[in-house]
């Protein structure tokens, strides 16, 4: 193998391992924003009172 074709073969090879690390870093990211909406929407689902008998029993409807 020569050397030259070495040369020009490693800087590629650090380029698409860098590429790797940086769409590696983007997922994790991306997962943690989606736990963290997550976490968020159950929070506001749980902060919603709980419905009595006489709340949402009388419902009127005029036309």
């Amino acid at each position: 193998m020569e050397i030259n074709r070495v040369a020009q073969v490693s800087p590629l090879l650090s380029a698409q391992k860098i590429a790797s690390d940086v769409n590696v870093a983007t997922v994790k990211l991306a997962n943690d924003q989606i736990g963290a909406q997550g976490a968020a929407a159950l929070a506001l689902i749980q902060a919603i009172p709980q419905a009595d008998s006489r709340l949402g029993s009388h419902i009127d409807v005029r036309v």
